[in-house]
């Protein structure tokens, strides 16, 4: 290096404005050597006038700002620099350092320069490949997140070496840190020969700006993404606030979390790149490889290490900006992570303490943030800090997009949480957005603002006048309606295209929630005609609720044969995938427009075989499946026959619990994978050591010396009896119980096909809620260890929910377990939800948990309305003591015999309200009608258990 490069170098270091760096580049750049040109190109890296200057070199098209009357100049000079740099490079590769190519890289990269760069980036790339492992742990991490930064390709020989060198670095630096572990503070010398808490965030950044996933195939990207989490995972307690943030962030990216289509916001990431999550897969999609697993296995050890570290006290001594709270609230819901109850109160959660962080840094969040905090607050199903986020996001409604007001309303819809002063200045906000509307909000930003104005009941008319509009505009698509036929078929197919199915459902449900009064005829046929033209893309869930909203705005068969008639063909072809709770709403939308397919009818008519695997109950290859007879339930409206779930005063269908509902295969596929009781953390936390001691004799020992065999458990609504099957297999005695006599025979015969011996025996009895003493009726001496139930609280019916926690109480003693699957169908501001029986209802008798939403399986991880929830009880001691207190002066009364007291329902759901079926309330059944099925003779054994 001359004596001269050595000067220009220090004129190069003292300048700071970039018009000053470019005019010593402008008259010097021929005389620059290598070092020059990372010298130059980092001071322009550094200076803030220069963000921008080159922004018609990022991708973004036009030419430079009419603001800045040096810029084309100035991008001229900058090129020259690059070119400079290029032509070194290729002049003497094997000369380079590998500092210079790292530094050449990450300014480049911070600056921006994507396309001037491209010749650059290509010397560099040779140039790399030979000094490749001489990069030590900060070149690799500047040279990573700098190609990240410029979109390099990351199947390129550049991105694949500097990955491949990163992870035998990290392997390195691992095995030394086993023998002496790095102190937090490093002096510069030592920060670049250990990998640091940035470097490690750089680069998981950065595999998440390539677009490496879980499932990557190339080995580089495998192993690198691997050997990053691991050391994240190792190291966690090194992070600071960005460093969590950014790296959550990367990894929740990286993970791909299924998305449920309710709208989500773009992430603030701080290290900049693309931000908005791809969609994840949808139920059922894909299937992963066994490398794939240990890597997701190693993302999500990472992502739970650097949680762990998320409490209040954390939170308290650090100096959180609102990006990270918005980062790190966003990143853990995509995750996961801190759903449900742990056992312990909500301000000590992950979801409670970054409640806490978003309501103290609301105030100072903008739009964007405040929309990530809803977002993340309803993936949690967390109300903790929505009250001043909604706040602050009401008092900067104006300043928001239309995807970030679509994103808050949406989220506190899905929440179920009603915040009046955000909802009327998010509507005004959007009847503010400048004319045509169509331009400023797309389909997906209509469809969520109306469903999650009419989930909540907010029934603003200008607001759902003007989405009419947008959406109508959207729908029409430029129809001519003159075209020929072909030139029809031709738009039919791209304005079918504007909407996807479910943001169409989602549209149309919207209009149907707010009733007659808010039906928009021209937006109704335009949306038919999407419709049509779509339906063979509708899944189950999508077909059913447009089936539903269609009938709730008066559509006809006799006014659109066609239309009704598909909607019976697209049904009958997709039967074997609509579950019970979406087959039953649908044939009753159908009836209600006055579909007939007789074909449709006879195919719900049979009986149906529904088969299901829990890998976790395993044991001879057998898969641990299981096998279910089911029906359609059908409607006792005129036949004269008694009901037991009659909830919804006698309408709707009989005898639901001959179908499987979706709160029973979530509680059984749950339970399939406790090994033993202390396996999951709520049920250890609500047996605090109930089942330990001197009343466990001759009971196994399992995971925290507890174990399911040799106990006794009942199911109340069982149903099909899936939850009592796996509980068998698991070792408990069970009962299965119902009051439908058409039930009690499927719940008979399908013990007797899943429960065979040697295992612990099952058996079936009838036993309607609210009975006198049940424990006798079911012939136990003796409270049950365990009492399961599922989907048995449908709408708000405070007699029936009397008799349950009646039976509840009369089954439970003080070591008794009750654990309750159930889906929350509606939200819980709503008169109907039934989250009222666990809030309120139980909680005088029985302390309760809930499973976080994040050990449910992946396809029901949902929260908020349409959520499944997994609650855990055990009976307070003064509930106990007011029970015996309450026997002992009824025995002492006199008047009072059991024959006197209310006996209510005993079948899964309490009665499913379909609304277009007619019905009245029944009388009890008679004693012929209970002759017909003795289930309390049935008894059967089951079959060898399965781990």
């Amino acid at each position: 290096m001359s004596q001269r490069q050595v000067q220009l170098n220090r004129d190069l270091a003292a300048k700071t404005h970039t018009a000053d760096i470019l005019a010593v580049v402008a008259q010097s750049v021929r005389e620059f050597n290598l070092v020059n040109c990372g010298t130059a190109l980092q001071r322009l890296a550094k200076s803030q006038d220069a963000h921008g200057l080159f922004a018609s070199h990022r991708g973004g098209g036009g030419g430079p700002s009419d603001s800045q009357p040096n810029a084309t100049g100035h991008s001229a000079v900058f090129g020259a620099l690059l070119d400079a740099a290029a032509a070194l490079i290729q002049q003497r590769p094997q000369y380079c350092e590998s500092r210079q190519l790292a530094s050449l890289l990450h300014a480049c990269g911070k600056i921006g320069a994507r396309h001037q760069a491209a010749r650059m980036v290509t010397e560099v790339e040779a140039a790399t490949l030979l000094h490749a492992s001489k990069f030590n742990p900060q070149e690799l991490s500047n040279a990573i997140w700098g190609a990240a930064k410029l979109l390099v390709d990351p199947n390129r020989p550049l991105v694949r070496a500097l990955l491949d060198a990163a992870a035998t670095s990290l392997a390195n630096n691992a095995a030394n840190a086993n023998q002496q572990p790095q102190p937090r503070v490093l002096d510069w010398r030592q920060q670049q020969l250990v990998w640091t808490a940035q470097g490690l965030s750089n680069v998981a950044w950065s595999l998440a700006t390539f677009g490496v996933g879980i499932g990557a195939r190339d080995a580089a990207h495998a192993v690198a993404l691997r050997a990053v989490c691991a050391a994240i995972e190792a190291r966690a307690a090194e992070f600071n606030p960005q460093e969590v943030a950014n790296t959550l962030w990367a990894i929740a990216k990286l993970t791909a979390v299924a998305d449920d289509g309710a709208g989500e916001p773009p992430s603030s990431a701080a290290g900049g790149g693309d931000a908005r999550d791809p969609k994840g897969r949808k139920k059922g999609q894909g299937t992963k490889s066994a490398a794939a697993d240990v890597t997701e296995a190693a993302t999500r050890a990472a992502a739970a290490a650097l949680a762990s570290r998320i409490t209040e006290q954390w939170i308290a001594a650090q100096r959180f900006e609102p990006q990270h709270v918005a980062n790190i609230a966003w990143a853990c819901a995509k995750l996961g992570l801190g759903t449900g109850g742990t056992g312990v109160h909500p301000r000590q959660s992950l979801a409670g303490a970054l409640g806490s962080a978003a309501a103290a840094t609301a105030p100072r969040m903008n739009t964007q943030e405040l929309s990530m905090a809803a977002w993340a607050a309803a993936a949690f199903g967390s109300t903790a800090g929505t009250e001043a986020v909604a706040s602050a996001f009401a008092s900067k409604a104006s300043e928001a997009t239309p995807q970030q007001l679509a994103t808050a309303a949406a989220a506190f819809a899905r929440l179920g949480t009603l915040h009046a002063g955000l909802m009327d200045a998010t509507a005004d906000a959007v009847v503010a957005l400048p004319s045509p509307r169509e331009k400023s909000l797309n389909p997906q930003d209509v469809s969520n603002l109306a469903w999650a104005f009419a989930k909540l009941g907010c029934k603003h008319k200008k607001l759902f006048a003007l989405l009419a509009d947008a959406a109508r505009c959207h729908l029409k698509h430029r129809q001519d309606e003159h075209a020929t036929d072909a030139g029809k078929h031709e738009q039919s197919q791209q304005h079918a295209a504007v909407y996807s199915p479910q943001q169409l459902t989602m549209l149309v449900w919207a209009f149907g929630m707010l009733g007659m009064g808010f039906k928009d005829e021209k937006l109704l046929t335009a949306a038919m005609k999407s419709t049509r033209v779509q339906l063979a893309d509708f899944n189950p869930r999508d077909l059913t609720n447009m089936a539903w909203a269609m009938a709730a705005l008066g559509v006809q068969a006799s006014e659109k044969p066609k239309l009704v008639e598909r909607f019976g063909r697209a049904a009958r072809r997709r039967l074997d995938a609509f579950n019970s709770q979406e087959l039953l709403k649908f044939l009753g939308a159908f009836e209600r427009m006055g579909g007939d397919d007789p074909k449709l009818a006879a195919a719900v008519a049979g009986q149906r075989t529904l088969r299901y695997a829990f890998p976790a109950l395993d044991i001879g290859g057998g898969g641990g499946s299981v096998e279910l007879s089911s029906r359609t339930p059908t409607s006792y409206a005129g036949t004269g026959r008694a009901r037991v779930d009659d909830s919804c005063n006698g309408s709707g269908r009989g005898n639901t619990g001959v179908a499987l509902w979706e709160g029973s295969f979530v509680l059984a596929e749950w339970l399939s994978r406790q090994a033993a009781p202390g396996t999951s953390n709520e049920v250890a936390a609500a047996l605090d050591g109930a089942w330990t001691g001197g009343r466990e004799t001759g009971v196994t020992v399992g995971v925290g010396g507890i174990s399911w065999r040799g106990r006794t458990g009942v199911e109340l609504g069982a149903g099909l009896g899936l939850p009592s099957i796996v509980a068998s297999r698991l070792g408990l005695e069970m009962v299965a119980t119902d009051g439908d006599d058409d039930v009690l025979e499927l719940l008979a015969d399908n013990l007797a096909a899943n429960t065979a011996a040697p295992a612990t025996p099952a058996r079936v009895s009838r036993l309607l809620w609210g009975s006198h003493d049940p424990l006798a009726a079911l012939g136990l001496t003796s409270p049950p260890d365990l009492v399961l139930a599922s989907d048995v609280v449908y709408g708000n019916d405070p007699a029936k929910w009397r008799q349950l926690v009646k039976t509840m109480c009369d089954l439970s003693g003080p070591h008794t377990l009750v654990i309750i699957g159930n889906v929350q169908r509606y939200p819980v501001h709503h008169p109907m939800a039934e989250t009222k029986f666990f809030d309120a209802a139980t909680a005088a008798d029985f302390h309760r948990r809930e499973v976080s939403a994040a050990d449910l399986h992946p396809d029901f991880r949902r929260t908020g309305g349409g959520g499944c929830v997994v609650h855990v009880f055990r009976r307070r001691p003064e509930s106990l003591k007011r029970h015996r207190e309450e026997q002992e002066a009824q025995n002492r009364a006199t008047g009072k015999r059991s024959g006197e007291e209310e006996v209510g329902g005993g079948g899964e759901l309490g009665g499913v309200c379909t609304a277009a079926e007619g019905g009245k309330e029944e009388r009890p059944p008679t004693k012929k009608a209970k002759s017909r099925h003795k289930s309390d003779k049935l008894k059967t054994t089951t079959r060898k258990t399965i781990k």
